[in-house]
């Protein structure tokens, strides 16, 4: 359904002249469970049978018709994202399945294979890529078969004729959960070191090594692996500025989770869902977003869980600051630090990446002095290697610099941010670096020095 459309069951509710509240209780269904339908969100069939027995319709006349995202088939045959990087997903995956399917068969010599192989990869560095982008991706899918069963390996490469469910031990079957599951936070953890184009592509590779794998896996680990997949690929997209494939990525994770019952992917997706209608401006949405999350994970307490809690009540501070609510920043600033006491560094969200948000916070609040704090405290403790989270962290902190008139700190900070973007190679992020330099043009109009540094940097972007 196209999103900018109005969803058909806000129609017929808004023609009935119903809120809300007032459909939930006369159809008998959760308000929370309407909202969702009416976010192109999968709801259950009793609650599908329930509206179209009220409103006198069908579920395709109300949109409550979706895909079944849990088919990993049909996600495959139907996924935008798959098709969007088809040149660099072909050059890596081929190398992993068609072109050592043909080398194991035909036995040919080592040398020979290996040199057409590189022949081949090679084309990534016309789109930029340098080695170690490629051979990163390439490692985590390579060692992901590597550690399968053999004869689950050899079906992925079509050795052999295809297994059944019926073939496969309880042991084999615990082998390719872990190694599936390895590969997978493998690719999270570059998520923070590599560029989103990278990011995407193994993203994509993962998506198709599950499915060609997931009918031996236990069906409830099954939707928490896709689902991450799709907030990886997610992620890629909205460092990439593409806001509508990310939200369309970050969609089919909740709908897989919401269909495995996965808590914590759900709040997970959801958590990604709010970044992204922050960034188009939706603060309020970004917000019910975050609530909605939170609700999903209230009850839970492990460690893991907590992390998240902390992350999303950040996000709801960093939200909060943006419409101008000090004190519900302030307030849920101090519920999000007040659940990391006791963890220990993590790439998703720590006390570091707490500090980082709290400068971001005070910064839009133009509490400069506190914003450089935080994030000077931050960049202290941020590993060298997480080049997103540095990037993230830099150029606040020289924007708040140069709020405060300190021109050359400002420009210091500035161009270790540059370098790093370089590295990165994300358009979101080399966007936060030009508003910087529009900040720091108004802050010192006139200033030579200043101009000089502006003109380099925007020829280097």
């Amino acid at each position: 359904m196209n999103k900018a459309q109005i969803h058909p069951l806000r129609v017929a509710r808004c023609q009935h002249n119903l809120t809300t509240a007032r459909l939930a209780d006369e159809a008998k269904v959760g308000a929370s469970t309407i909202w969702r339908a009416e976010h192109n969100y999968v709801i259950n069939a009793e609650s599908r049978r329930r509206l179209c027995a009220y409103f006198g319709k069908s579920s395709h006349e109300l949109g409550l018709l979706h895909p079944d995202l849990s088919s990993p088939q049909m996600d495959h045959e139907t996924s935008i994202e798959i098709q969007s990087n088809k040149p660099a997903q072909t050059a890596l995956t081929e190398l992993a399945t068609d072109q050592l399917d043909r080398y194991l068969r035909a036995q040919e010599p080592s040398g020979p294979w290996l040199i057409f192989e590189a022949q081949k990869l090679s084309s990534l560095f016309d789109e930029q890529w340098n080695l170690n982008a490629i051979l990163e991706p390439l490692r985590i899918i390579l060692q992901g078969m590597q550690n399968m069963p053999a004869s689950i390996r050899k079906n992925v490469l079509q050795l052999e004729t295809q297994l059944t469910t019926r073939c496969i031990s309880d042991e084999e079957r615990q082998q390719l959960t872990v190694a599936l599951d390895t590969s997978i936070q493998q690719s999270w953890q570059i998520f923070h070191t590599s560029s989103p184009r990278q990011v995407i592509v193994l993203g994509q590779a993962l998506l198709h090594l599950v499915q060609q794998t997931y009918v031996f896996l236990d069906p409830t680990i099954c939707p928490g692996f896709f689902s991450t997949i799709y907030n990886l690929i997610g992620a890629g997209f909205y460092f990439q500025n593409d806001y509508v494939a990310a939200q369309q990525a970050h969609t089919r994770a909740f709908n897989v989770a919401y269909a495995g019952h996965d808590l914590w992917n759900q709040a997970q997706s959801l958590n990604w869902y709010s970044i992204v209608a922050n960034a188009g401006g939706k603060h309020l949405e970004a917000i019910h977003h975050l609530e909605t999350a939170l609700g999903c994970i209230e009850q839970r307490n492990d460690c893991e869980y907590l992390r998240l809690k902390a992350h999303l009540l950040a996000n709801w501070a960093y939200n909060a600051s943006i419409m101008g609510d000090q004190g519900t920043m302030q307030h849920k600033l101090e519920a999000s630090v007040a659940f990391l006491e006791h963890l220990e560094p993590n790439e998703e969200f720590d006390l570091v990446r707490w500090h980082q948000m709290a400068g971001e916070c005070m910064l839009i609040n133009h509490q400069y002095a506190q914003a450089i704090h935080h994030l000077e405290q931050a960049l202290t403790q941020l590993p060298p290697k997480w080049l997103e989270r540095r990037i993230l962290t830099l150029i606040p902190l020289a924007k708040a610099y140069a709020h405060q008139q300190e021109r050359d700190a400002s420009i210091t900070i500035a161009r270790e941010a540059a370098s790093v973007i370089h590295a990165v190679a994300s358009s979101l992020l080399q966007k936060r670096f030009s508003e910087y330099l529009f900040i720091l043009k108004n802050e010192f109009p006139g200033d030579r020095c200043v101009r000089e540094f502006i003109s380099s940097a925007f020829a280097s972007l």
